[in-house]
């Protein structure tokens, strides 16, 4: 979903204004002659792949003045906001746990999970 708006103030100057929001959830997209994974030897799809992407929301403000024809002055400022998470519980990462000395205690096998946010202002 996303919003614009641009508003002209004088024959010189405009504003211009931007709010933009997004929510999407996927599996494994990729195409695969063995589709349904039926056949032995060849790669198959992940039925336990889950992605989640959230941008909410990202604004972007913009200035534009214009001095004399040819010469113009442009201000852009934005703030984004993404929030990213994959997981994959059919690929198993070894983790080794460590006890004091710094021997292996214990070895064990943990889910694929992944998780980003990102809030930047420019």
């Amino acid at each position: 979903m996303s919003a614009q708006f641009k508003l002209q103030l004088t024959p010189q100057d405009s504003i211009y204004l931007q709010a933009t929001y997004s929510d999407s959830t996927s599996g494994d997209v990729r195409q695969y002659y063995n589709h349904d994974g039926t056949i032995t030897n060849l790669p198959a799809p992940s039925f336990g792949l889950r992605v989640h992407e959230t941008q909410e929301p990202n604004v972007f403000a913009g200035y534009h003045h214009e001095w004399s024809p040819g010469i113009h002055t442009l201000l852009l400022a934005g703030r984004l906001n993404d929030r990213f998470s994959l997981t994959e519980p059919n690929v198993a990462i070894q983790t080794i746990e460590r006890g004091a000395n710094g021997m292996a205690i214990n070895t064990f096998d943990s889910p694929f999970s992944l998780g980003t946010g990102i809030c930047t202002t420019v």
